[in-house]
Protein backbone atom coordinates (compact mmCIF):
# COMPACT_ATOMS: atom_id res chain seq x y z
CA UNK A 1 0.00 0.00 0.00
CA UNK A 2 1.04 3.55 -0.61
CA UNK A 3 1.93 5.83 2.37
CA UNK A 4 -1.39 8.29 2.64
CA UNK A 5 -1.81 11.73 3.65
CA UNK A 6 1.31 12.47 1.82
CA UNK A 7 3.43 11.20 4.48
CA UNK A 8 7.16 12.03 4.29
CA UNK A 9 9.22 9.64 2.21
CA UNK A 10 12.76 8.17 3.20
CA UNK A 11 15.00 10.49 1.34
CA UNK A 12 17.02 8.50 -1.74
CA UNK A 13 20.26 6.56 -1.26
CA UNK A 14 20.08 4.87 2.28
CA UNK A 15 18.59 8.10 4.52
CA UNK A 16 19.96 8.24 7.78
CA UNK A 17 23.23 6.68 7.28
CA UNK A 18 24.05 8.41 4.13
CA UNK A 19 23.23 12.33 5.78
CA UNK A 20 25.29 11.13 8.46
CA UNK A 21 28.08 9.49 6.19
CA UNK A 22 28.39 13.02 4.99
CA UNK A 23 28.17 14.87 7.63
CA UNK A 24 31.14 13.17 9.62
CA UNK A 25 32.90 12.94 6.53
CA UNK A 26 32.31 17.05 6.37
CA UNK A 27 33.38 17.94 9.63
CA UNK A 28 36.66 15.82 9.61
CA UNK A 29 37.52 17.65 6.23
CA UNK A 30 36.88 20.88 7.75
CA UNK A 31 38.87 20.13 10.85
CA UNK A 32 41.82 18.62 8.19
CA UNK A 33 41.80 21.78 5.94
CA UNK A 34 43.61 23.91 9.00
CA UNK A 35 46.20 21.24 9.23
CA UNK A 36 47.21 20.99 5.62
CA UNK A 37 47.25 24.98 5.85
CA UNK A 38 49.45 25.14 8.07
CA UNK A 39 51.69 22.10 6.98
CA UNK A 40 52.41 23.80 3.26
CA UNK A 41 52.85 27.81 4.99
CA UNK A 42 55.70 25.85 7.47
CA UNK A 43 57.24 24.20 4.50
CA UNK A 44 57.30 27.41 2.14
CA UNK A 45 59.03 29.43 5.33
CA UNK A 46 61.42 27.07 5.81
CA UNK A 47 61.94 27.00 1.80
CA UNK A 48 62.14 30.57 1.74
CA UNK A 49 64.49 31.23 4.74
CA UNK A 50 66.92 28.69 3.75
CA UNK A 51 65.90 25.96 6.41
CA UNK A 52 65.27 23.64 3.50
CA UNK A 53 67.38 24.16 0.65
CA UNK A 54 67.72 22.79 -2.60
CA UNK A 55 70.02 19.40 -1.57
CA UNK A 56 67.21 18.68 0.88
CA UNK A 57 66.26 15.43 0.31
CA UNK A 58 62.16 16.09 -0.51
CA UNK A 59 59.48 14.21 -2.37
CA UNK A 60 55.48 14.49 -3.33
CA UNK A 61 54.17 17.69 -4.46
CA UNK A 62 56.20 19.77 -1.56
CA UNK A 63 59.26 19.57 -3.49
CA UNK A 64 57.37 21.92 -5.81
CA UNK A 65 57.97 24.70 -3.16
CA UNK A 66 61.54 24.60 -2.93
CA UNK A 67 64.25 26.06 -5.49
CA UNK A 68 65.62 23.41 -7.07
CA UNK A 69 63.93 20.58 -5.28
CA UNK A 70 63.51 18.71 -8.47
CA UNK A 71 63.01 14.52 -8.54
CA UNK A 72 66.52 13.27 -9.45
CA UNK A 73 66.92 11.87 -12.84
CA UNK A 74 67.54 8.45 -13.17
CA UNK A 75 70.38 6.85 -14.90
CA UNK A 76 71.69 4.45 -17.39
CA UNK A 77 75.02 3.74 -17.68
CA UNK A 78 76.22 1.76 -20.63
CA UNK A 79 79.83 0.11 -19.89
CA UNK A 80 82.55 0.23 -17.52
CA UNK A 81 83.02 4.39 -16.04
CA UNK A 82 86.61 5.17 -14.22
CA UNK A 83 85.90 5.32 -10.13
CA UNK A 84 86.62 8.92 -10.24
CA UNK A 85 83.37 8.87 -12.59
CA UNK A 86 81.42 6.85 -10.23
CA UNK A 87 82.46 8.50 -7.16
CA UNK A 88 80.97 11.64 -8.62
CA UNK A 89 77.92 10.42 -9.87
CA UNK A 90 77.13 8.26 -6.19
CA UNK A 91 77.80 11.78 -4.19
CA UNK A 92 75.24 13.70 -6.43
CA UNK A 93 72.34 11.64 -5.64
CA UNK A 94 69.93 14.71 -5.60
CA UNK A 95 71.74 15.08 -9.16
CA UNK A 96 70.84 10.87 -10.70
CA UNK A 97 69.75 8.46 -8.72
CA UNK A 98 68.81 5.30 -9.01
CA UNK A 99 71.98 4.58 -11.16
CA UNK A 100 71.97 1.49 -13.27
CA UNK A 101 74.50 0.11 -14.74
CA UNK A 102 74.56 -2.47 -17.94
CA UNK A 103 76.74 -3.93 -20.71
CA UNK A 104 75.90 -2.88 -24.66
CA UNK A 105 75.00 -6.29 -25.09
CA UNK A 106 72.25 -6.44 -22.54
CA UNK A 107 70.81 -3.43 -23.44
CA UNK A 108 70.69 -4.05 -27.50
CA UNK A 109 67.66 -6.40 -26.68
CA UNK A 110 64.27 -4.53 -26.98
CA UNK A 111 67.10 -1.31 -26.68
CA UNK A 112 64.38 1.39 -27.52
CA UNK A 113 62.18 0.28 -24.35
CA UNK A 114 64.90 -0.23 -22.10
CA UNK A 115 66.12 3.25 -23.13
CA UNK A 116 62.81 4.93 -22.70
CA UNK A 117 62.87 4.32 -19.02
CA UNK A 118 65.63 6.47 -17.92
CA UNK A 119 66.11 10.16 -17.87
CA UNK A 120 69.71 10.20 -18.89
CA UNK A 121 72.20 7.65 -20.59
CA UNK A 122 76.08 7.79 -19.99
CA UNK A 123 77.95 5.84 -22.44
CA UNK A 124 81.21 5.19 -20.82
CA UNK A 125 83.01 2.30 -22.09
CA UNK A 126 86.02 3.82 -21.67
CA UNK A 127 87.82 1.63 -18.91
CA UNK A 128 87.02 -1.85 -20.90
CA UNK A 129 88.81 -3.16 -24.18
CA UNK A 130 85.40 -3.71 -26.01
CA UNK A 131 83.88 -0.73 -28.10
CA UNK A 132 81.11 -2.43 -29.43
CA UNK A 133 77.87 -1.09 -29.69
CA UNK A 134 75.21 -3.01 -31.97
CA UNK A 135 73.44 -1.51 -34.99
CA UNK A 136 70.13 -1.93 -33.07
CA UNK A 137 71.53 -0.55 -30.05
CA UNK A 138 72.98 3.08 -31.71
CA UNK A 139 69.60 3.55 -33.59
CA UNK A 140 67.92 2.92 -30.69
CA UNK A 141 69.75 5.75 -29.07
CA UNK A 142 69.27 8.18 -31.91
CA UNK A 143 65.96 7.61 -31.20
CA UNK A 144 66.10 8.24 -27.59
CA UNK A 145 67.87 11.49 -28.38
CA UNK A 146 65.73 12.70 -31.08
CA UNK A 147 62.61 12.17 -28.56
CA UNK A 148 64.08 14.24 -26.03
CA UNK A 149 66.34 11.86 -24.33
CA UNK A 150 69.83 12.98 -22.76
CA UNK A 151 72.95 11.28 -23.69
CA UNK A 152 76.63 11.79 -22.17
CA UNK A 153 78.95 9.65 -24.20
CA UNK A 154 83.15 9.53 -23.18
CA UNK A 155 86.13 8.82 -25.77
CA UNK A 156 86.20 6.09 -27.42
CA UNK A 157 83.00 4.75 -26.43
CA UNK A 158 81.01 3.20 -28.91
CA UNK A 159 83.41 3.04 -31.89
CA UNK A 160 83.13 -0.21 -33.26
CA UNK A 161 80.72 -2.61 -34.49
CA UNK A 162 80.38 -6.17 -33.39
CA UNK A 163 81.83 -7.71 -36.59
CA UNK A 164 85.10 -7.41 -38.20
CA UNK A 165 84.01 -5.50 -40.63
CA UNK A 166 82.12 -2.74 -39.11
CA UNK A 167 83.19 1.05 -40.12
CA UNK A 168 84.71 2.51 -37.34
CA UNK A 169 83.61 5.63 -35.68
CA UNK A 170 80.48 7.02 -34.47
CA UNK A 171 78.23 8.32 -37.67
CA UNK A 172 77.53 4.86 -39.07
CA UNK A 173 75.71 3.62 -35.79
CA UNK A 174 74.81 6.73 -34.38
CA UNK A 175 74.00 9.06 -37.19
CA UNK A 176 74.86 12.90 -36.28
CA UNK A 177 73.70 12.71 -32.29
CA UNK A 178 78.02 12.28 -31.26
CA UNK A 179 79.26 15.69 -32.05
CA UNK A 180 82.51 14.55 -32.44
CA UNK A 181 83.75 12.35 -35.77
CA UNK A 182 86.64 10.11 -36.15
CA UNK A 183 88.57 11.05 -39.15
CA UNK A 184 91.76 9.27 -40.83
CA UNK A 185 95.06 11.74 -40.18
CA UNK A 186 96.42 12.59 -43.12
CA UNK A 187 100.22 11.48 -42.40
CA UNK A 188 99.58 8.63 -40.51
CA UNK A 189 96.44 7.28 -41.99
CA UNK A 190 95.49 6.21 -38.42
CA UNK A 191 91.51 6.44 -37.00
CA UNK A 192 91.81 9.69 -34.80
CA UNK A 193 89.54 7.92 -32.39
CA UNK A 194 91.65 5.40 -31.54
CA UNK A 195 95.12 7.06 -31.11
CA UNK A 196 95.12 8.32 -27.78
CA UNK A 197 97.43 11.33 -26.53
CA UNK A 198 98.51 11.51 -22.36
CA UNK A 199 98.66 15.05 -21.64
CA UNK A 200 99.49 17.58 -18.57
CA UNK A 201 96.90 20.57 -19.39
CA UNK A 202 94.16 22.36 -18.48
CA UNK A 203 90.59 22.93 -20.16
CA UNK A 204 88.97 26.46 -21.25
CA UNK A 205 86.33 27.55 -22.59
CA UNK A 206 85.07 26.70 -25.86
CA UNK A 207 83.75 29.29 -28.38
CA UNK A 208 80.33 27.37 -27.16
CA UNK A 209 81.50 27.41 -23.54
CA UNK A 210 81.56 31.03 -22.24
CA UNK A 211 77.98 31.74 -21.84
CA UNK A 212 77.17 27.91 -21.71
CA UNK A 213 76.04 26.37 -18.15
CA UNK A 214 78.40 23.97 -17.75
CA UNK A 215 81.57 26.32 -17.75
CA UNK A 216 79.20 28.86 -16.05
CA UNK A 217 81.96 31.16 -14.30
CA UNK A 218 84.82 28.91 -14.96
CA UNK A 219 87.85 30.49 -17.17
CA UNK A 220 89.87 27.62 -16.73
CA UNK A 221 90.16 24.26 -14.73
CA UNK A 222 91.18 23.33 -12.44
CA UNK A 223 92.05 27.21 -11.16
CA UNK A 224 95.78 26.85 -9.35
CA UNK A 225 98.48 27.27 -10.96
CA UNK A 226 100.22 23.78 -9.06
CA UNK A 227 97.81 21.35 -10.22
CA UNK A 228 97.34 20.47 -13.58
CA UNK A 229 95.47 17.68 -15.13
CA UNK A 230 97.03 14.48 -16.35
CA UNK A 231 94.54 12.91 -18.89
CA UNK A 232 94.38 10.67 -22.47
CA UNK A 233 92.31 12.38 -25.00
CA UNK A 234 91.82 11.54 -28.02
CA UNK A 235 92.44 13.38 -31.63
CA UNK A 236 89.14 13.49 -32.65
CA UNK A 237 87.37 16.31 -34.90
CA UNK A 238 84.61 18.21 -33.55
CA UNK A 239 81.38 18.58 -35.62
CA UNK A 240 79.48 20.11 -33.06
CA UNK A 241 79.30 23.11 -30.30
CA UNK A 242 82.89 22.72 -28.82
CA UNK A 243 82.14 23.98 -24.55
CA UNK A 244 85.86 23.13 -23.98
CA UNK A 245 88.91 22.33 -25.03
CA UNK A 246 91.97 21.30 -23.44
CA UNK A 247 95.66 22.41 -23.78
CA UNK A 248 98.64 20.65 -23.09
CA UNK A 249 100.97 22.95 -21.02
CA UNK A 250 104.13 21.86 -22.83
CA UNK A 251 103.54 21.57 -26.35
CA UNK A 252 100.51 24.06 -25.88
CA UNK A 253 98.51 21.71 -28.41
CA UNK A 254 94.36 21.99 -27.94
CA UNK A 255 91.75 18.91 -27.80
CA UNK A 256 88.46 19.24 -27.58
CA UNK A 257 87.50 18.42 -24.14
CA UNK A 258 83.64 18.80 -24.14
CA UNK A 259 81.35 18.84 -26.85
CA UNK A 260 77.72 19.11 -27.53
CA UNK A 261 75.12 18.46 -30.25
CA UNK A 262 73.17 21.17 -31.35
CA UNK A 263 70.06 18.89 -31.28
CA UNK A 264 66.72 20.67 -31.39
CA UNK A 265 64.83 18.51 -29.04
CA UNK A 266 67.40 16.32 -26.49
CA UNK A 267 70.42 16.78 -25.60
CA UNK A 268 74.02 14.54 -26.04
CA UNK A 269 77.03 15.80 -24.70
CA UNK A 270 80.71 14.27 -25.57
CA UNK A 271 84.01 14.11 -22.77
CA UNK A 272 87.10 13.34 -24.57
CA UNK A 273 88.54 13.05 -21.14
CA UNK A 274 87.66 11.00 -18.17
CA UNK A 275 84.93 13.09 -16.83
CA UNK A 276 85.20 11.90 -13.47
CA UNK A 277 88.96 13.79 -12.80
CA UNK A 278 87.16 16.84 -13.11
CA UNK A 279 84.11 17.06 -10.80
CA UNK A 280 82.88 20.49 -10.63
CA UNK A 281 82.40 20.12 -14.79
CA UNK A 282 81.16 16.76 -14.35
CA UNK A 283 78.55 17.78 -11.56
CA UNK A 284 77.69 21.14 -14.29
CA UNK A 285 76.93 18.90 -17.07
CA UNK A 286 74.61 16.44 -14.95
CA UNK A 287 72.46 19.62 -13.89
CA UNK A 288 72.21 20.80 -17.15
CA UNK A 289 71.34 18.07 -19.00
CA UNK A 290 68.79 16.85 -15.99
Amino acid sequence: MYPEGGADLPPAGGGEFDGGLRSKLGYHMEGLIPIILIIVIAFFLSARFGVITSSTPVIGPLASLVPGAEKPASLLIIGTPSRYTMEVLNNNRELVYPITMRSAEAVSRNAKQQLAQYDIILLDQSQQANKEVSRALGEAMQSYVNSGGKLITVLDSGIREPNEFGALGWNTNFGTIIPVECKLESITNQPGCTKKSTIRGRIFPGAYGFKHRIMRGIEQYPMEEQKLLLETVLDVTVSGNEIAYIEDSRTKTQYPAIVESPTIVGKSIYFNYDPGTSPALLEATLDYVK
